[in-house]
C-alpha cells in the first residue's frame, strides 16, 4: 500500500487532470458559455493553488524531482487559461506555453543535482527549442526557415551540454551538436536563393574543416580523446576480506604459530 504522502500526490495529481479535462470538454462544447470568462479566472487559480501545492511537496523532499513536472504543467496551464480572456491572445502560443512549463521542470531538476541529472539540460532544452519553433510557426512562412530554427536550436542544447558538463564525460555531445548544426545550415540556405548554387557545391569543405578541428582539439584537450576499449574492472576496495574468504576454515580458526613457521637453531658442542 502506498504511503499517505504518495496516496495524496496521486489523488491530486489524478483529480485535477480529470476535473480540467471535464471543464474544459464543457467549455469546447460551448455549454458553459454564460460562465466565461468567470469561469476560466476560477479554473486559472485553481490550476495555480494545484502547481504550489506540488511545488510545497517538492520543497519537502528534493529527491521526487518528478514533481516539478506537474508543478509547472498546472502553472503554465493557468497561465494558459488566463491569457486566453484576452483578444490579442495568439493560440499557438498556448502550446508553446505549455512546453515552455515542462522544459522549466526538467532545467531546473539540472540546477539542483547538474552532476546526476545531466539529462535535465538535454530534456529541457529540446523542449525549448520545441516551443520556440511552435510560437515562430506562428509568424515564420517559410518551413526551412522553422527547419533551421529546430535543427540549430537542438544543436545549441549539446553543445551546452558539453560546455556546462564534465567534458571527459561528455565528449560525445559535440558530434550531434555539429550534425544538427551542419542540418540547420542545409534548410537555412533553402531560403537564399543567391548563396544556394555555392553551398551546394562546396559544402562538403565543411567536413574537411571538421576534419582539422578534430586534429587540432587533439592536441589542445587531449582530455577528451582519451578513449579506453578495455571494460572496466571494480577494485575490491577490502581485500583482506576477499583473502579471509578464500582461507579454509581450519586456518581460519587456528590461533597461534602455525607448525612449520618458527625456526630452531642448534648450537654445536665444544
Amino acid at each position: 500500500m502506498l504511503p499517505k504522502h504518495s496516496r495524496l500526490t496521486v489523488l491530486l495529481l489524478s483529480g485535477s487532470l480529470a476535473a480540467s479535462g471535464v471543464l474544459l470538454l464543457l467549455i469546447n462544447q460551448e455549454m458553459l458559455k454564460f460562465a466565461t470568462p468567470n469561469l476560466q479566472y476560477l479554473l486559472s487559480s485553481l490550476l495555480l493553488a494545484g502547481g504550489l501545492g506540488f511545488a510545497w511537496f517538492f520543497v519537502r523532499n528534493r529527491s521526487n524531482w518528478w514533481q516539478l513536472i506537474p508543478t509547472f504543467t498546472c502553472i503554465s496551464l493557468a497561465a494558459m487559461l488566463y491569457l486566453t480572456t484576452t483578444d490579442s491572445f495568439e493560440p499557438r502560443l498556448s502550446a508553446a506555453i505549455l512546453v515552455w512549463g515542462m522544459a522549466l521542470s526538467f532545467l531546473l531538476a539540472y540546477v539542483i543535482d547538474s552532476s546526476e541529472r545531466w539529462w535535465g539540460l538535454v530534456m529541457g532544452g529540446l523542449m525549448v527549442v520545441l516551443g520556440l519553433t511552435l510560437y515562430g510557426s506562428s509568424f515564420m512562412e517559410s518551413i526551412e526557415t522553422l527547419g533551421a530554427v529546430l535543427f540549430g536550436g537542438l544543436g545549441l542544447v549539446f553543445v551546452l551540454l558539453f560546455l556546462l558538463g564534465d567534458k571527459t564525460h561528455f565528449w560525445w555531445a559535440p558530434i550531434p551538436g555539429f550534425i544538427m548544426g551542419l542540418f540547420a545550415v542545409f534548410a537555412y540556405m533553402q531560403t537564399q536563393a543567391r548563396w544556394l548554387p555555392y553551398w551546394q557545391d562546396w559544402w562538403p569543405a565543411v567536413l574537411v574543416l571538421a576534419g582539422f578541428g578534430i586534429v587540432v582539439s587533439a592536441y589542445l584537450f587531449p582530455f577528451m580523446f582519451r578513449f579506453s576499449t578495455q571494460p572496466e574492472v571494480e577494485e575490491d576496495e577490502d581485500t583482506s576480506e576477499t583473502t579471509y574468504r578464500s582461507t579454509p576454515d581450519v586456518l581460519r580458526e587456528r590461533e597461534g604459530t602455525l607448525p612449520g613457521s618458527a625456526v630452531i637453531v642448534l648450537h654445536e658442542s665444544d
